[in-house]
Formats: structure tokens, sequence, C-alpha cells
């Protein structure tokens, strides 16, 4: 990366990084939905671009995605577990229908409809988690958790693996990743477990937090791997271009994802 990219790198993140904080651990919880609501619509726009699907205001399949996508979330910010899964099944009979009515010999219709389920089930459904781990007295805490989960995993990940990686984890999908690197991972996410359950939620017992670390890592891990075999199968470097120097939301958020349900997890379990 030349000095050029390091500079957008940082820019970005000095501009974008206090907003973020805030909104993430000091303002409401309408102000978080909404933040959510406008990354799950660029994600399902990115998803789209990345897969060669149509993102044009005239496609119907692009505007059921977004539309179903809003309504998670908004489920989610009301707590309705229930109105998430009807959403989730008409999403399902409207892909089908779309499906049926374009049908063409061979998997060109089968891709279509896989790729239009998998949108809905990737991206608003994993944010949806994270504004049902915003709920309650102690959500920014929950949240705080969450994104200090992600940050330490691909932290520790990455010197890990710089310092004693030799044993490639998925070659074919992300070169650089490496075992070592990913129990280094492990390992960061277990200690940063274990340091927010003594200060900052006391509930998670020891054992808890040590499963947490261990799964949260696994889960970011795998959904930073998912990321990058969609693009690689599709040829893509990143999945867009909205953070300069960092490529697009899906980009920054892929791990938070994958990590995000794991914590809920926790959460019902003790919080």
């Amino acid at each position: 990366m030349d000095l050029t990219e390091h500079k957008k790198r940082w820019l970005t993140a000095l501009v974008t990084v206090p907003v973020l904080l805030y909104i993430f651990f000091m303002g409401d919880e309408r102000l978080f939905t909404f933040l959510m609501m406008a990354v799950t619509m660029v994600g399902v726009w990115e998803y789209h671009q990345v897969v060669g699907l149509s993102t044009s205001p005239r496609d119907l399949g692009f505007l059921w995605a977004e539309l179903f996508a809003t309504a998670i979330i908004a489920a989610a910010h009301f707590g309705s577990i229930e109105t998430i899964f009807f959403l989730l099944w008409i999403s399902l009979f409207v892909f089908a229908a779309r499906a049926l009515h374009r049908h063409s010999p061979g998997l060109a219709s089968f891709e279509v409809l896989a790729a239009d389920l998998l949108c809905v089930l990737y991206i608003p459904c994993l944010v949806a988690s994270l504004v049902l781990l915003r709920k309650g007295a102690d959500g920014g805490r929950w949240i705080f958790l969450t994104v200090a989960l992600a940050f330490f995993a691909d932290t520790g990940a990455f010197y890990a693996g710089r310092f004693f990686g030799k044993h490639k984890l998925a070659p074919a999908i992300s070169p650089g990743k490496t075992i070592e690197g990913a129990i280094g991972g492990i390992l960061a996410d277990i200690l940063t477990a274990l340091l927010c359950a003594r200060y900052l939620l006391p509930a998670i017992p020891f054992w808890g937090a040590v499963v947490l670390g261990v799964f949260a890592a696994m889960s970011g891990q795998m959904g930073d791997l998912f990321e990058s075999m969609i693009k690689r199968t599709f040829g893509k470097k990143d999945s867009g271009t909205l953070l300069p120097g960092h490529g697009g939301i899906l980009d920054r958020v892929d791990a938070l994802l994958f990590a995000s349900p794991v914590v809920y997890s926790c959460k019902y379990f003790f919080g």
C-alpha cells in the first residue's frame, strides 16, 4: 500500500471514528438504528454490485431486497423476532415467485434466486443482531464488546500471522491468512472477552467469556473469509469505494457482522 492510500485510510478514520463512537455508545437507540439502516441499505447495494445483480431503481429484485432489508432492521429496533422471521418467509415467497416467472433452462434463474435470498440472510439479518444488542440499559456496553471482539481478533490475527505465520489458512480465498494468525485472533478475543466481562458486563461468567472469545473470533474470521470468497468469485478487489482507502461498507464490517450473532447469543443467556 503506497503513502497516498495510507493517508486516505487515516483521513477516513479521523473523520468517521469520532462520529461512530458517539452513535455507538452515547447516542440513543433510534440514532443507532438509523445508522444501521443506512449501513444495511448501502451494504445491499454493494452486494448487488459485487455479484452482478441490477442496482437500478426500476429493478424489482433490487427494490424488494432494499425493502426487506429496511423492514428487518425496523423489526429488530422494536424487538420483534417474530416479525423478522415473517419477513424472511415473505422474502422467500417473493423471490421464489420472481424466479418462477423468469425461469429459463440451466442454472441462471436458480443462481439469481440464490443470490437474492443470500443478500437478505447475509446483510440485514446480521445487522439486525447489532440492533438487538443495542436495546436495553446495557446496550452500549454490549455493542462495545462486539466491536472490541471484532477489532482485537483482527489485530491479534494480523500480528500473530506476521511474526509466527507459516501454515496457510485458506490460500484459495485469502493467501495472506495463516492458521497461526487465526489462533492469535482467538487468544486475543479470549482476553478481550475476559476483560469486558470483568469490568463492563459482570453477568458473563468466566467460562462464558472464554467460550464467547473463542466463537466470536472464529465467527469474525469466517465473516472475513466469506466476504473475500464472494469478491474473489466475481473478480472484485473491494465491495465498494465509499470509504477512501478502506473499500466499501462490507469490507469494514464483514467480521463484525458474523461475530454479532455470537455476542447476541451471549446476551440472551447472560444479559
